[in-house]
């Protein structure tokens, strides 16, 4: 419901001329980020999840209350895991408004739709979490509604494979392997009419889901931590780049200045 909201008032604002945001993150950029981090961010957690049957009440609490957004002292409130679902999920749903994901094979489409319907199940858990439902019971809601999926390597395998594809679609058609130059000339003069009658509403669609993915729960970075030299994390004691997602400044839920 959140995001259908979202949705409709970016296309509101589209259909008044007024900006949803400023200097938008491109398609391909937000599924880079996707494939490199959140998607190894959520993976890690739904692999626990797997395990969680094991778990005593008391570390079922502790478990699911760690996916969720925390505001630190620092105040820099970094991407959850709960928040990288959230990204998964607009990135698989926003991204069947362009052509070329439309276009793809059904097996494609089959296993974004499988994939889509495990993380949506995840993402509302977490979410009846973060009003106080009792982790248990969202235990076991899991382990029934996941019985017919498999959960295991094979489906590890069909998430990386999904979002690498998603990416690999969403790369502007300029910067991908093209055809001979003979043959694209001969498919333009084949297909120049249908272009120029789908252009205007490909463009739309384009700059709509810019402005869509831009929604998505992102970060605030603390003043401390916006250009430091070296820093600390929760899950990094020393850092001096943000090119691991131990270190990355924007996926921290804590950090720290040192230099």
């Amino acid at each position: 419901m959140k995001r259908a909201l979202i949705f409709t008032l970016t296309l509101t604002l589209f259909w008044l001329g007024l900006p949803a945001t400023v200097n938008a993150v491109t398609p391909e950029v937000y599924s880079s980020q996707i494939l490199k981090k959140d998607l190894p961010h959520a993976q890690a957690w739904l692999r626990r999840l797997a395990e969680a049957s094991s778990f005593t009440l008391v570390d079922t609490y502790s478990f699911y209350q760690s996916a969720l957004p925390e505001l630190q002292e620092n105040h820099h409130q970094g991407i959850s895991v709960r928040g990288s679902l959230e990204r998964m999920l607009l990135l698989l749903e926003g991204a069947r408004y362009f052509p070329q994901v439309e276009q793809a094979p059904l097996e494609f489409h089959n296993k974004k739709e499988s994939i889509l319907k495990v993380l949506q199940i995840a993402k509302d858990h977490l979410d009846r979490m973060q009003i106080g439902e009792d982790p248990q019971v969202l235990l076991e809601e899991w382990a029934a509604a996941t019985t017919a999926q498999k959960l295991g390597s094979e489906f590890e395998a069909d998430l990386l494979a999904v979002f690498s594809e998603m990416q690999r679609l969403l790369i502007p058609s300029s910067e991908q392997d093209t055809n001979s130059e003979s043959s694209q000339v001969a498919e333009v003069q084949a297909i120049d009419t249908e272009n120029d009658r789908i252009f205007s509403d490909q463009k739309f669609e384009e700059q709509r889901f810019s402005s869509y993915v831009q929604t998505a729960e992102g970060p605030i970075l603390a003043e401390e931590c916006q250009a430091p030299l070296r820093w600390k994390t929760e899950r990094a004691e020393f850092c001096e780049g943000d090119d691991f997602l131990e270190c990355d400044r924007n996926y921290a839920r804590q950090c720290k200045k040192l230099q």
